[in-house]
């Protein structure tokens, strides 16, 4: 905890599916509690990535936000690299 007490949790193997992908991993269980939390490891196993804006949270493919904000990046050094012109090359005397 936070605070640095501990805690006693019972802990199973469980089986999270997301259409057609299944991964097995270690579950908490808490008497009483239907609350579902996911962690990082959850998201690695899926290949998913949480984003959290101001009117949406969702899980989007990794791979594909990833590839996004590369271009973005590309992008956006591309409009600040000023244009060079290339010289023309003087001939050289025969």
């Amino acid at each position: 905890m936070a605070d640095g007490k501990s805690q006693t949790k019972l802990v199973a193997q469980g089986k999270a599916q997301l259409s057609d992908k299944q991964h097995f991993g270690l579950v908490i269980l808490e008497s009483g509690s239907s609350d579902v939390l996911i962690g990082m490891d959850f998201l690695r196993a899926f290949g998913l990535a949480l984003l959290v804006m101001k009117a949406r949270i969702g899980l989007y493919d990794e791979e594909k936000v990833q590839k996004a904000l590369q271009e973005e990046a590309q992008d956006a050094d591309a409009e600040a690299k000023p244009a060079t012109r290339r010289k023309p090359k003087k001939p050289k005397p025969k």
